[in-house]
């Protein structure tokens, strides 16, 4: 089966081996961003799909920003039968409307604050909203469970946890706060793979402050969690146009870096293409 990045075919399901003789949850970009499908136990999920056109924040003199390369389209074979979607957050570069509309999922698991454009959005899907008193859902055996924030008073940013009794992956798709609570919960959960990003993206306070908190948050929450692997998640450059494009500042991480720092070295894994992976 092909999909094609830029005019070059590629062959979208051969498939590398990290499982260790483990059972094998698999991975796959969807984009170069923040659009991923895994298969975890007996589901697959799609999680923040956007793979067409562009996410508008409020009006695109504001922020507008497009793939610089291109996504797996939303008609593509493989996603046949993935009828489940994660919407981690309610921006919309994770809650893409012209992707949902043409993916029709029959299951989305989402924040609370998207009901009432959900199911104008998706009338026939069944929704499963996190709320402040319903973080967590079980699908087929597999928990999905978002993770507390901290109060703040600039943008809320959640973070999930999806686990079997065998595996488990840790979306922190803007980081994740460290403190007693999270310790807790980690104290004796084996995280397999850390989704999170690398890169630090910050804007001005009165637009959001410290969106993406970069390396050394990082750095903190693996040594918290310990993953068997890391994997940047969210760290594409996009195309942009608007007022938070010309504002962001941003740091990328340097790939080369990675034999340089104990904590990541052995542990990350770069996937740069849409290929599956098995881990």
């Amino acid at each position: 089966m092909e999909a094609y990045l830029g005019d070059r075919p590629y062959q979208i399901f051969p498939q590398r081996d990290f499982g260790q003789g483990k059972q094998k949850m698999r991975l796959r970009r969807l984009n170069m961003d923040n659009s991923w499908c895994l298969q975890i136990g007996s589901i697959n999920l799609v999680v923040d799909p956007w793979l067409k056109g562009y996410e508008v924040d409020y009006a695109a003199w504001f922020n507008k920003q497009w793939h610089k390369t291109p996504p797996t389209k939303t008609n593509d074979q493989s996603l046949e039968g993935k009828d489940s979607v994660l919407i981690t957050q309610k921006y919309s570069d994770h809650y893409h409307r012209p992707t949902l509309k043409d993916l029709h999922p029959d299951v989305v698991f989402a924040p609370g604050t998207l009901r009432e454009e959900l199911n104008k959005l998706l009338p026939n899907a069944s929704l499963n909203l996190f709320t402040n008193n319903a973080d967590t859902f079980v699908i087929k055996g597999v928990t999905i469970k978002r993770l507390p924030v901290p109060f703040s008073f600039g943008p809320t940013y959640y973070s999930y946890l999806i686990s079997t009794d065998k595996e488990s992956i840790l979306i922190a798709n803007h980081g994740l706060t460290i403190n007693d609570e999270i310790r807790t919960l980690f104290e004796r959960k084996t995280i397999d793979v850390l989704l999170s990003p690398f890169n630090e993206y910050r804007l001005p306070a009165v637009f959001g402050g410290l969106v993406s908190p970069g390396l050394p948050a990082l750095e903190r929450l693996v040594l918290a969690v310990q993953p068997r692997k890391i994997i940047s998640t969210h760290d594409e450059i996009k195309h942009g146009q608007g007022l938070i494009p010309a504002l962001a500042k941003i740091k990328v991480f340097d790939q080369e870096m990675v034999d340089q720092l104990p904590w990541l070295r052995g542990r990350h894994l770069n996937i740069p293409d849409y290929n599956t992976v098995s881990i």
